[in-house]
C-alpha cells in the first residue's frame, strides 16, 4: 500500500495550471480506471462522477459554517432518512422546480409493497392534486379562504361546517338532501322542484308549483 501523510500544519494539494483540474482516479471494477471526483478548474465546481455513501448518522450538510449548518440530509440506524432544516438561524425551506410545467410529486409505499402517488403540486394546471385519502384528526380544522373563514373538523364528538367570517354559508348543488342515521329523509330539495320536510323519513310537508302539500295533521300556536 501507498501513504501520504502530513503529521504537522495543514496538508494543501494544488493545481496551479490555468483551467486544469485534480481527478482522484481508482479502478471502474472491470479492470480500467475511472474519475470518482474531480476538481474542475476550468468550470470552478467539484464534479462527483460515483455514488457516495455516508454511514448511518453521517450529514451531508450544506450552508453556514463550522457545525452551523443550514441544511442537512442524512439517515440514521432505524432506516429513517432526514432532510432538515436547521435552527442554527432564521430562514425557511423551499423544495422548488423550476421546470416549465413540471410537477413536485410525493410518493410512498402503496400499501402492498409498491409505490404510488399521494399528492403533487402540479405545475401545468397550477394546482395541488390529491390522489389519496388526507385524514385530519380529531379538531384539526381543514381551512378555505385567505382569512380561514371556512372550517370542517370534527371535535372527537360532533363534526363542523363552520362560516366564521362576515359571509354567509352556501350549499348549492343540482338537488340537496340532508338525511339522518346514514339514510333516513329529513330534508329534500329538487332542482326546478319542491322541497320536501320529512319526520323519521315520512313526508310531511312539500311546496308544489301553487303552494304547500301537508300530509297528515297540522298544529299551530300562537
Amino acid at each position: 500500500s501507498s501513504s501520504i501523510n502530513n503529521f504537522t500544519g495543514n496538508l494543501f494539494i494544488t493545481q496551479q495550471a490555468n483551467d486544469s483540474d485534480i481527478v482522484l482516479r481508482s479502478d471502474d471494477g472491470s479492470g480500467g480506471i475511472t474519475p470518482y471526483l474531480t476538481l474542475d478548474g476550468s468550470a470552478t465546481a467539484i464534479n462527483v462522477d460515483k455514488t457516495m455513501f455516508f454511514a448511518d448518522s453521517v450529514n451531508a450538510s450544506f450552508g453556514g459554517a463550522n457545525t452551523a449548518w443550514e441544511l442537512e440530509i442524512f439517515a440514521n440506524s432505524d432506516n429513517d432518512a432526514f432532510i432538515k432544516k436547521t435552527a442554527t438561524s432564521a430562514g425557511d425551506l423551499t423544495i422548488q422546480n423550476a421546470s416549465t410545467d413540471g410537477d413536485i410529486i410525493f410518493s410512498s409505499d402503496n400499501g402492498s409493497g409498491g409505490e404510488t402517488e399521494y399528492f403533487r403540486l402540479d405545475g401545468g394546471e397550477v394546482e395541488t392534486v390529491f390522489s389519496k385519502t388526507t385524514h385530519h384528526l380529531d379538531s384539526i380544522q381543514a381551512r378555505f379562504g385567505t382569512g380561514g373563514d371556512l372550517r370542517i373538523y370534527h371535535d372527537a364528538s360532533n363534526s363542523y361546517i363552520d362560516e366564521t367570517g362576515t359571509g354567509s354559508l352556501f350549499i348549492r348543488a343540482s338537488d340537496i338532501f340532508l338525511k339522518t342515521n346514514t339514510s333516513e329523509n329529513a330534508i329534500s330539495c329538487a332542482s326546478n322542484g319542491s322541497v320536501e320536510l320529512y319526520h323519521n323519513n315520512a313526508k310531511k310537508l312539500e311546496t308544489t308549483a301553487t303552494g304547500v302539500a301537508i300530509t297528515g295533521g297540522w298544529t299551530t300556536t300562537a
